[in-house]
């Protein structure tokens, strides 16, 4: 498989995860505070969702030449050793890492937006 394919797959996954623990959050709000289960699952997702998708872009702004400018104009230090930076690999892994969040993220706020369309 490609490492897409493989971000996506590992993407519905971590989505299920995620989606079990906000049904238990949703559960024991509803008990709790007797908020309704759609709304409080609905905005845990579309919390979750942008935190996630905030992540995955930052990730692909990383590896970005801009940033890699700004970094050595700031004069920060560049975690990545100078072997690692020429190789292509690391392009690679990083993409598929980015893939991974960005595609959950959208998971999420489809789920969210899911909702409320048709609870609200």
């Amino acid at each position: 498989m490609g490492i897409y394919t493989k971000a996506a797959v590992a993407s519905v996954e971590e989505a299920a995860v995620i989606n079990a623990a906000d049904i238990m959050i949703s559960i024991v709000a509803l008990i709790a505070f007797r908020a309704l289960f759609t709304d409080t699952l609905g905005l845990i997702l579309l919390i979750e969702g942008a935190g996630i998708w905030l992540i995955g872009g930052a990730l692909g702004l990383s590896g970005e030449p801009s940033m890699k400018a700004l970094t050595r104009i700031f004069r920060l230090k560049d975690p990545l050793p100078e072997e690692s930076k020429s190789s292509s690999e690391t392009g690679n892994r990083n993409d598929g890492a980015v893939a991974l969040y960005m595609i959950t993220g959208a998971l999420l706020f489809l789920e969210s937006a899911l909702l409320s369309a048709f609870f609200a």
